[in-house]
């Protein structure tokens, strides 16, 4: 995992210590039954890790086990999901599912945590908090199922193994950090806020919602019938525009959040590459110095093309319904646009379609 420091150490296969044969990554012997590994967990303070950070975290009569600082799993071609059995100094044992290399990471908490579960119709939504009015103050565990529940009407996902059973771990900072961030795991978020006692503007109480919705969009797209890995332009662009979208259905008189959209998706921001060049770099030269833009720049791109889908539809039809379409089609580079996007979005004209991939995708200036 990029830039996530790992925290484990002493790996053994049945009693055997394993050497270490590139940076983090060890090979099993054929006949090995079961590997073995200690983690040394971090104490969290509110000015301290961050969810991005990605590390397994020590809290007041629990912790957080990480899996992408502190779990290993068997190599990208392997697509099992194996047994993990997490023992701790106390004594205490769980075993659960540990996803493999190729699916999202696992999050385990072990101990007692705090967590509350919150039931919207279909939606099985939990929050791992101390304070649970430390979150609720500003976002209702209900608004937040009902965010959750577009998703999944906007996605299709009625697959039983796609079923909305997700928790959000919450870490308090203070405001002068300000770092709010967040990771997506198989079926657990973590997340961060401002602590409220610190008075922070309404932006500040909301920021971490949208960010939140961003990476829970992220986890609805764990689906089968999808035609493979896509490129980050698209995945983290449609996931920003999404979570803005959603958090506006969810609060559709909300200041702060109709503030926070308007920022977001000026159409007059001044554009200087085009989204697939970034995308080339990152995919050739592993540069992500511009990786940033498929947040801002990104979100754009889809609120010009949900607008203009709307008006040709007459208000009846709008992103809503290409996006089912759009995770279906190959991307096999993804520095350039496959046939059947065009195709998908041909609806809306192909001058003005031409426009609007031209601005924000190819850039001013590339042909």
């Amino acid at each position: 995992m990029m830039n996530v420091a790992s925290q484990v150490r002493d790996v053994a296969c049945d009693g055997q210590k394993l050497v270490e044969v590139n940076l983090g990554a060890w090979s099993l012997p054929s006949d090995c039954t079961e590997v073995t590994w200690h983690v040394d967990a971090a104490k969290f303070g509110p000015s301290d890790l961050g969810p991005a950070d990605q590390q397994t975290l020590v809290m007041d009569g629990w912790w957080l086990l990480s899996g992408p600082s502190s779990i290993l799993r068997l190599a990208p071609d392997n697509k099992e999901f194996l047994r993990i059995r997490l023992n701790s100094s106390n004594s205490t044992q769980k075993v659960s599912l540990l996803p493999p290399l190729s699916a999202p990471p696992g999050y385990f908490l072990m101990g007692n945590p705090p967590e509350h579960n919150i039931n919207v119709g279909e939606v099985s939504l939990s929050y791992v908090i101390e304070d649970l009015s430390a979150v609720t103050a500003f976002v209702e565990p209900e608004r937040h199922a009902a965010a959750l529940q577009y998703f999944g009407s906007v996605l299709n996902s009625t697959d039983e193994r796609q079923a909305p059973k997700l928790r959000v771990v919450w870490f308090g900072v203070h405001k002068d950090k300000h770092e709010l961030s967040g990771a997506a795991g198989y079926d657990t978020l973590l997340a961060n806020y401002v602590i409220p006692e610190q008075n922070p503007d309404p932006e500040y109480f909301y920021r971490p919602f949208v960010l939140v919705l961003h990476e829970q969009f992220h986890q609805f797209q764990k689906t089968d019938h999808s035609a493979g890995p896509r490129p980050e332009w698209l995945g983290e662009s449609l996931a920003q525009y999404y979570a803005l979208k959603a958090s506006l259905k969810s609060f559709p008189s909300n200041d702060a959040l109709t503030a926070i959209y308007r920022q977001e998706t000026d159409l007059d921001a001044e554009i200087t590459i085009g989204l697939l060049e970034v995308q080339r770099q990152i995919d050739t030269d592993k540069n992500y110095e511009r990786y940033s833009l498929f947040y801002s720049q990104g979100v754009r791109f889809w609120a010009e093309v949900d607008r203009m889908l709307n008006e040709v539809g007459s208000g009846n039809t709008d992103l809503d319904d290409v996006l089912p379409g759009i995770f279906q089609i190959s991307f096999r580079y993804g520095h350039k646009i496959p046939p059947e996007f065009r195709e998908l979005l041909s609806a809306i004209g192909e001058e003005k379609l031409n426009a609007v991939i031209k601005k924000y995708l190819i850039g001013p200036n590339d042909q």
